[in-house]
This record gives structure tokens, C-alpha cells and sequence, in this order.
């Protein structure tokens, strides 16, 4: 509820709180999932980018260029990085990166690099914190993203 509030002060009660919203509610499935079983499952992620397209475009046409430019540059950074970095950056995490990066790119600049620059910290931290001494550990990368998005959002 809080996160819906949150939404709507920031934009108001415009086209774009519809797309915002339908994120919010699946954004939480998606952490509890992402967390307990290390995956993003594309039932709940695959249907937003229709969504959002659809409600950003309608909200603003002329942002929907650089929201498509920053929707394809996060999911390549991410598949880079899953490629970099065995057992880091899944699919999943590849997938809601072009989600986020629509949503952040339609909203500029700023809020792009805030959400990442809040994901990449988020997800070092936990990874900070749960280092074994084996050195293996794995962070779920979508609640970190999911939260530097929302973040981003709220405060740019």
C-alpha cells in the first residue's frame, strides 16, 4: 500500500501510475521468489512489457525512444554481465533489466542511473554480508534492481 502511495505522489494520478502500479504489485512476488529460489519466473515478468509499453506510450510518446535505447542498453550490460560472471546474472535478472531500464528510461536519465547505481549496491552489500569462506555465494540481483527502480522512481 505504501508503495502505491508512493508511486502516485511522485507522478499524480496520470497515465504512466497504471503501469507503475501493475510493477508494484508483481514486483513483490517476484523478491520473495527471487530470493527463496534464485529465479524470476517469465509468467510474472514477460507480461509487463506489453503493460508498460502500452501505458508509457500512451502517457508520453515522446519518451517512449529513450525508454526503448535504455531498455536495450541495461538488458545488454546485464546479459554482459551474466556472461562475465558465471552463476551471477541469470535470464530472469536479463529480462526485468529491459522492464526496468523501460520504466527508468521513460522516467530519464537521472532515475536510470539512480536505480542502477542503488541495484549494484544493494546487491554487493548482500553479497558483502552472506561471503563464504568457500567464496561461492549467490545474490538474488532482482530484489536489488526492483528496489533501486522504485527508489529512483520516488525520489527523481
Amino acid at each position: 500500500m505504501v508503495l502505491f502511495a508512493l508511486l502516485a505522489w511522485r507522478p499524480g494520478l496520470r497515465p504512466e501510475l497504471l503501469g507503475f502500479s501493475v510493477l508494484a504489485v508483481v514486483a513483490g512476488p517476484l523478491v520473495v521468489i527471487d530470493v527463496v529460489e534464485q529465479r524470476l519466473p517469465n509468467v510474472l515478468v514477460m507480461p509487463l512489457y506489453p503493460i508498460l509499453l502500452t501505458s508509457l506510450a500512451f502517457a508520453a510518446p515522446e519518451k517512449m525512444l529513450r525508454a526503448a535505447a535504455v531498455m536495450i542498453a541495461l538488458a545488454t550490460l546485464l546479459f554482459g554481465l551474466g556472461v562475465l560472471i558465471a552463476s551471477g546474472v541469470g535470464a530472469g535478472d536479463i529480462k526485468l533489466g529491459g522492464v526496468l531500464g523501460m520504466v527508468t528510461g521513460w522516467s530519464g536519465w537521472t532515475t536510470t542511473l539512480l536505480a542502477v547505481l542503488v541495484a549494484s549496491t544493494a546487491t554487493w552489500g548482500y553479497l558483502t554480508v552472506k561471503h563464504t569462506s568457500s567464496g561461492k555465494c549467490v545474490a538474488p540481483f532482482g530484489p536489488g534492481l526492483l528496489g533501486g527502480t522504485f527508489l529512483a522512481l520516488a525520489v527523481t
